[in-house]
């Protein structure tokens, strides 16, 4: 049973004996009581709880009204502290997963953007500011609606390859789990176009959109209709979308929750024009915009900046190095394990691990498949991938980098169909998976403990190629000369 069960059965309890004790209070029955909890805070792990009342008769007679209403006070007290329990639980939750910036910090950005915009729609009609929101409403609207279908065949090309294989894998585990995620009232408020990275390359440029809408976003059974979980009223939500250039169309490649993003505070690229050049774009609005972005760490994030200017140089000479490819073979690879634990066939995931990585996976899900065990990841989400540490050695099949990968989902274990345990909510999570080259693939080859991360952290990028101090000068340059 979940920390959230338990608080609200305790909350039902106190509703039923609230009326005896306002009469015992008012009545003159006098009493004293006892209430312990042995609860460790939020966790999502199932607990036994050690919860007792003792109620006794204390004094007798008219006299000891005032001891009730002590009594009284005290349980109310208790009533009150499960209450807000409750509920203070659920919206930390929440505000974790579904953070809002205010619009004069969107706007501080947008503005800016606006006007390498109006710079780029004058040499480059795909650029103009009309067509690129066109793109997002449509583009919005039309994910909202097969995502509801679970029919997902209309929106292969409006997304990149390898995030539409991604959405379908989400889709056929709504089906497995037989789930429909609906949105109802959905109500979109602004798109504004918030970064653009602009390279002489045209299939690398890319924009992102921030997108606020409103909706009540809950789930339900397919086969009974019944709600399972989600809003009852219409919530704010916010979210960058990242779409890419193909030929003249451009693509969804990515969505990112606003707590994974930096997308307000990193700046404009455009790889043609200078920083000069960039700040007299800007005019008065060339100072950077100060908003800390929330849940981003910053160590996470300085580390990640230096290992972006890296692999900057590194991709020149071995296409491989590419961050964005590396990124999506980490959440493909991330995406496919979890799927293959849920469907308990590793069949799809033998070309993404070492060989020795698979043969682990395949003994652990034979191992699930005999013990009659099945787990669920409802409402699973990459939210994003960070670069967390990159070593390149003179011999390519060494080369090896590590991902942080933050996700959310709610975890459902059973054993012959009875559920043993269950995540009271969706929860974020992460983990640092290690991936290495073999036969110029990346593959994954490792995924770290919990004791190795901050030691990832702080571990030096390597480069065999290059002396330290050329790695040092690699890391002030934001493009590779």
């Amino acid at each position: 049973m979940n920390l959230n069960t338990v608080l609200w059965c305790l909350l039902v309890i106190a509703l039923l004996f609230l009326p005896s004790f306002t009469v015992s209070a008012w009545g003159g029955g006098g009493g004293g009581g006892d209430f312990d909890s042995d609860d460790s805070s939020d966790s999502d792990d199932s607990s036994d709880s050690d919860d007792s009342s003792d109620f006794g008769s204390s004094h007798g007679g008219g006299s000891s009204s005032s001891d009730g209403g002590f009594v009284l006070i005290i349980f109310l007290i208790v009533f009150l502290l499960i209450f807000f329990s409750i509920f203070g639980i659920s919206r930390r939750k929440k505000e974790y997963l579904d953070y809002c910036y205010a619009s004069p910090i969107i706007d501080m950005k947008s503005q800016k953007t606006a006007k390498v915009l109006e710079y780029l729609g004058g040499i480059d009609k795909q650029w103009d500011a009309g067509i690129l929101k066109k793109s997002v409403w449509d583009t919005f609207l039309k994910l909202q609606e097969c995502w509801m279908a679970r029919e997902y065949s209309a929106m292969q090309p409006r997304m990149m390859t390898d995030l539409y294989h991604q959405h379908l894998d989400q889709i056929e585990s709504l089906k497995r789990n037989h789930e429909i995620n609906k949105i109802d009232n959905i109500e979109f408020k602004r798109a504004d176009i918030v970064h653009l990275s602009h390279y002489a390359k045209k299939s690398q440029q890319e924009f992102t959109a921030l997108i606020e809408a409103s909706g009540i976003n809950y789930y339900v059974d397919d086969r009974t209709g019944e709600f399972l979980r989600g809003d009852y009223k219409p919530e704010r939500f916010q979210e960058f979308w990242v779409f890419q250039r193909q030929e003249n169309n451009w693509l969804l490649r990515e969505i990112n929750q606003t707590r994974e993003s930096n997308a307000l505070t990193e700046e404009n690229f455009v790889e043609e024009l200078t920083p000069a050049q960039m700040k007299n774009i800007y005019g008065e609005l060339a100072a950077p915009v100060e908003e800390k972005t929330p849940g981003l760490d910053e160590v996470i994030g300085r580390k990640s900046d230096k290992i972006h200017r890296l692999l900057n140089f590194l991709v020149t000479t071995d296409k491989r190095w590419d961050e964005d490819s590396m990124k999506v073979t980490v959440k493909q690879t991330f995406v496919e394990l979890l799927t293959a634990f849920e469907k308990l066939d590793p069949t799809d995931i033998k070309p993404l691990l070492m060989p020795e990585v698979f043969g682990f996976y395949f003994k652990k899900i034979d191992k699930m498949k005999a013990e009659e065990r099945t787990v669920e990841y409802r409402n699973m989400c990459v939210r994003k991938v960070d670069i967390a540490l990159v070593k390149n050695f003179n011999d390519n099949n060494k080369d090896e980098f590590t991902a942080r990968i933050t996700a959310h989902a709610k975890k459902i274990e059973k054993k012959a169909g009875e559920v043993v345990r269950e995540d009271g909510y969706v929860s974020p999570f992460e983990e640092y998976w290690t991936f290495q080259k073999q036969n110029g693939e990346w593959k994954l080859r490792e995924v770290q403990p919990p004791a190795r991360t901050q030691s990832i952290i702080e571990e030096e990028n390597i480069d065999e190629e290059t002396s330290n101090e050329q790695l040092q000068w690699y890391y002030t340059k934001d493009r590779a000369l």
